[in-house]
């Protein structure tokens, strides 16, 4: 089980993805049905993940002075960018 874990983290990281996860849940003898469908799911599972917590800490931390001037900075340089478009 533990082995599957660690397949199920290396598909979550951005380095490692499936390229990571798949083959290293063959190595470790985990069937390769069970080894695809679970780290892909892993893999997919990663954008929701993301989106929503993501989108509850920006609420949180726009109250902090330099994020929010950090993020300011970043929509301005954004929108000169492409203004053009």
């Amino acid at each position: 089980m533990t082995d599957l874990c660690y397949a199920i983290l290396l598909s979550l990281l951005p380095i490692a993805e499936l390229r990571g996860g798949i083959p290293f849940a063959l190595l470790n003898d985990i069937h390769p049905v069970t080894a695809y469908v679970v780290c892909c799911a892993a893999n997919i599972l990663v954008f929701p993940i993301t989106f929503f917590f993501l989108g509850f800490f920006h609420e949180k931390f726009l109250v902090i002075k330099w994020y929010k001037s950090l993020f300011d900075k970043m929509v301005e340089r954004t929108r000169r960018k492409t203004q053009s478009y």
